[in-house]
């Protein structure tokens, strides 16, 4: 299939709430995406991994990223899996 993408998650440290430290889900976000590889046949281009601090600012924008997609004409196939304490918001 032309044009898929697969984003992955994982938040185990808040740099605002250390006592919500997790463990495990940057490595859940990397083992999915190592199973979306193989599985699915997606090259190393078609991933992106995305954890912790650089994730966190990511959920920051999510909603505008979700709403600048719908405008960008029909509207993608999305699965967000995300493994963190915040809900994922998805439209």
């Amino acid at each position: 299939m032309a044009g898929k993408r697969a984003l992955f998650v994982g938040i185990n440290k808040f740099a605002n709430y250390p006592q919500f430290a997790l463990n495990g889900c940057v490595n859940d976000a990397k083992d999915m995406a190592a199973l979306y590889k193989s599985l699915l046949g997606l090259k190393a281009s078609e991933t992106s991994i995305l954890t912790d601090a650089q994730a966190t600012k990511v959920f920051a924008h999510l909603d505008r990223v979700w709403a600048a997609a719908g405008r960008a004409g029909p509207r993608p196939r999305a699965a967000v899996r995300s493994r963190n304490h915040f809900p994922t918001a998805a439209g």
